[in-house]
Parts: C-alpha cells; sequence; structure tokens
C-alpha cells in the first residue's frame, strides 16, 4: 500500500478489505464507529462501509445496535432505504472489528443542503414529508413495528436532480439507531437520538412509531425555520416555530401536531399524518388573514388558537319589539324583562332594588321565557378553538346562558357548510309545516355538534373556508 496511502484513523485510503472493498474517503467517526465510502471491486461500484471497532470505547449497546442494524436492513426492501450487501469481522494488526457493507447513494443530506444555503418552500416541505412519510408507513407497518429513532435532517438524503415543481429523490439512511417496537415493550431499549429531535418518550426508553413522527415534525421547521428545533422556545414543552415559519395556518397546525409532546395529542400514525397533511393548503401564510368587509362576525385568529364570534341579529329594544309584537301572550311574557331592563338603565337604584326583592318571580319568568322561546335573536355566539379543545358559548345580555361543552379538538372529524333551504315538517298535532333551514357552519366531533348559525349567505361561506384552511379539514356541502 506504501507512502501513497493517506491516513484515516485506523485504516487507509487505498486500503482493500476482505481483497475486494478499497477505501475511497472517511465519512464519519464517533467513538468506536467509522464510517467510510470505497469502492467494490468486484461490482465497479461505490459501496459504504460501516466499521465497528473492538476496543475501549465500544459497549456492549454498541454492539447490540450494530448487530440489529445488519439484520434490519437485511430485512428491508424498499428504494429510499440503503441495500444490505454483506457483513465480515475485520482482524487486521492495527483494527479489530466487525463491517457493515450497504449501497452507496450518490445524495448529499438535508444539512449539507442547508449548509449550502439552500431553502425550502411550503410547497417543497410538503414534498418532503409526503415521501419520508411514505417511507415511515413501510418501516411502521413491517410486524413488528421498526422505529427509526434517530430522524434528523444529516439522515436523510435528498438528489440534487430536481425538476419543475419536484423537489428531488428522498432517501432515509442511517438505521444505527433502529429499534423494534416490540423490543421496547419487552423493556430491552437503549436511549438514542439527537438533541431537538428526539421524541420526549425515547428519554424514558420508550420508542414507539409515532416517536418518529416527532422527529420527522422537528426536522421539518428545522427546514421552515433555519433554526435548530433546540434554539426555539418551548411553552408546555412545545416547540414554537409559528412566529418564524412563513407558513399558512393550516401547515402550522399539522407540524404543531406532529411535535405534540404528549403522545395521545400526536399523531398516531404515518398514515393519519400523511392523510391529514395532504388536505393542508398552502397558500395563505399565517396573518395574512382579514375580517369579512361589511361584516358583524369578529375573527381572531393566529396559529395557536382562533376565536369566532356571532353578534345577535338585532340589538335588545329591537328584538323586544319584535317579540313583543308577535303575540299577546308573548308580549306579557317579555314584559317584566323590559320593563326591569328599562329600570336598571333609567333608574338603577330603584331597578336593583326591584331585582332584589322579586328576583325569585324575576328569575321564574326568565326560566320560562327562555324554555319556550329561547331568545335566538338575542343570542351571542361564541366559538373557541386552541390546540386541544373546542368550545362553544350562548350569550345572551353579555351573560353565558348556555354551554354547549367542549369536545377534544383531535376527535373533530367534520366540517360542513349548510345552505339555506326549506323542509317540509309536522307539529305535534300533525299539522304540516314548512320549515326554514337558515346558513350555518357545523363542526363535528365524535360525540359533539357545533353550529354556527345567524349567518348571511356570504359570512358562512367566507368562515366556512376560513375554518377549513385554519384547521386542515375538508369543506364538506
Amino acid at each position: 500500500m506504501g507512502g501513497s496511502m493517506l491516513q484515516t484513523g485506523m485504516l487507509q485510503t487505498g486500503q482493500v478489505l476482505q481483497d475486494r472493498y478499497q477505501i475511497q474517503q472517511m465519512l464519519g467517526k464517533k467513538p468506536g464507529r467509522q464510517t467510510f465510502q470505497a469502492l467494490d471491486r468486484q461490482t465497479q461500484q461505490p459501496v459504504i462501509l460501516k466499521l465497528l471497532i473492538f476496543g475501549g470505547d465500544i459497549e456492549w449497546d454498541h454492539f447490540k445496535l450494530f448487530e440489529r442494524e445488519g439484520q434490519v436492513l437485511q430485512s428491508l426492501e424498499h428504494p429510499a432505504i440503503p441495500k444490505y450487501l454483506d457483513t465480515f469481522e475485520l482482524d487486521l494488526p492495527q483494527c479489530r472489528g466487525f463491517v457493515l457493507v450497504q449501497s452507496y447513494i450518490d445524495a448529499p443530506s438535508l444539512q449539507a443542503h442547508l449548509q449550502m444555503g439552500r431553502t425550502f418552500s411550503p410547497q417543497e416541505l410538503k414534498q418532503l414529508a409526503e415521501s419520508l412519510l411514505q417511507i415511515l408507513i413501510y418501516l411502521h407497518q413491517r410486524h413488528p413495528a421498526i422505529v427509526h429513532r434517530d430522524l434528523k435532517p444529516s439522515n436523510i438524503l435528498l438528489s440534487c436532480e430536481r425538476s419543475g415543481h419536484w423537489v428531488g429523490q428522498v432517501y432515509l439512511i442511517d438505521f444505527g439507531s433502529v429499534q423494534s417496537a416490540a423490543a421496547t415493550r419487552e423493556g430491552t431499549f437503549t436511549v438514542v437520538g439527537t438533541y431537538g429531535y428526539t421524541a420526549p418518550e425515547q428519554f424514558g426508553g420508550r420508542a414507539v412509531p409515532a416517536s418518529d413522527l416527532y422527529s420527522l415534525g422537528a426536522t421539518l421547521i428545522y427546514l421552515a425555520t433555519g433554526r435548530h428545533p433546540a434554539e426555539l422556545p418551548l411553552q408546555a414543552g412545545r416547540i414554537q416555530f409559528e412566529a418564524v415559519a412563513q407558513l399558512s395556518s393550516a401547515f402550522c397546525q399539522w407540524l404543531v401536531r406532529m411535535v405534540e409532546p404528549s403522545l395521545d395529542r400526536r399523531f398516531d400514525s404515518a398514515q393519519a399524518a400523511l392523510t391529514a397533511l395532504r388536505t393542508c393548503k398552502l397558500d395563505a401564510p399565517v396573518g395574512l388573514h382579514h375580517q369579512l368587509d361589511n361584516s358583524r362576525i369578529s375573527l381572531s385568529i393566529s396559529p395557536d388558537q382562533l376565536q369566532v364570534v356571532v353578534p345577535p341579529k338585532h340589538n335588545f329594544f329591537t328584538a323586544m319589539r319584535y317579540l313583543s309584537g308577535t303575540t299577546a301572550l308573548r308580549m306579557l311574557k317579555t314584559l317584566p324583562i323590559v320593563l326591569l331592563v328599562s329600570l336598571l338603565l333609567q333608574l338603577p337604584i330603584l331597578g336593583w332594588f326591584l331585582l332584589f326583592g322579586y328576583r325569585h318571580q324575576l328569575l321564574t319568568a326568565l326560566s320560562r321565557i327562555w324554555q319556550e322561546y329561547r331568545f335566538p335573536e338575542l343570542r351571542q355566539l361564541r366559538l373557541y378553538i386552541d390546540q386541544y379543545e373546542i368550545s362553544l358559548i350562548h350569550e345572551l345580555l353579555g351573560v353565558r346562558v348556555e354551554f354547549l361543552g367542549s369536545a377534544p379538538r383531535r376527535e373533530l372529524v367534520r366540517l360542513e357548510r349548510i345552505q339555506s333551504h326549506t323542509v317540509q315538517a309536522k307539529k305535534a298535532t300533525g299539522e304540516p309545516f314548512i320549515s326554514a333551514i337558515e346558513p350555518a357552519v357545523v363542526l363535528r366531533t365524535r360525540h359533539k355538534t357545533f353550529e354556527l348559525k345567524g349567518l348571511t349567505e356570504r359570512e358562512a361561506d367566507w368562515l366556512a373556508e376560513t375554518l377549513s384552511e385554519w384547521l386542515g379539514l375538508s369543506l364538506q356541502q
């Protein structure tokens, strides 16, 4: 080998192993491990040699991980995953260990792309996410499921060939931390991963398929913001990236679910994450939402939460005139309320005295009126959605009169836009009548339904589209 060889640790460039693999360059080095690019002189194809060196730095866990990587690669057959080619024991005077040979992929890592100054558009990020999710679906649907445990930009390769709107071919490499879900359940684990990309449960020795989703989400956040996930602030354990990522609300919300610290709030499978991703709209960055012109509806929106307020159709006195003018009975029933409110406004001391002295009678009358008529003309609706829950409150004259409860946001299954129409119905007496159905937007969870009424057709269209985009949920008519 002579003096033409260059030192690469214990081995040298130009050195031939097993009379077959000629070392060309070192690609990486960790305690007890080295990675080389080599030439297979039998096939004249480039290959990757991963060397586990016997010595003081190696521990039993290192050997188990190295052995598992070879076993896993040998069992996989996927175009985006390196192919297992060979393993052998190395016994040289200057180096003893095991060598794993796998196929070489001619593509730089995402980390290298970033270091070269490349940036990624939302459309490219979505393509990357889809490609990686499809790889994870393949791994997670194995029996038992295979969890990569160290998904990060340096372990993802992206070809330089791209055309049109195609981001390039994506590959997932470095299965040196791979773990089967079965082994984790049996309690045999080694805590591995990379800080900033590792799911919280992995620090407790638990690795499940959703752990890879967290790592993928953190990787995409790095690509979208240009900042390492560990450098971004945390709130309740979750990465706060929305302020520096120029992404649509829907895409941000999808990423939020990918990096939820709690497993029960994260997507439970790569397939579920992929299905949700494909409904994301990418063309409306956060902060570009506007109020609808000439509309009473108030919309407050951010990547983390949304609030919609639908005011009453009429102000108080207009509604009272309408109610009292319909029938003598309704007039008699609403009169105490009208008088009391008038007194409270004009003669506060007398009004409050009457309110205190006749509170039981007034409450009884108010309850009877509410049960019979429910005052839809006076109600204000307040819909609130955050990362975790959905709730809808009905308010009457600024007081909460009906709380429809809340539902976990992850249980949201359907968003509907109800068009105005008429239906034929029957009264309790059997007499038919025509009922008018007003425009509405409806959110359905597994166990609850939340309806936003009191809208014009134009308002309902706008609100339904806004909710669809922000929630990342397809709109149903």
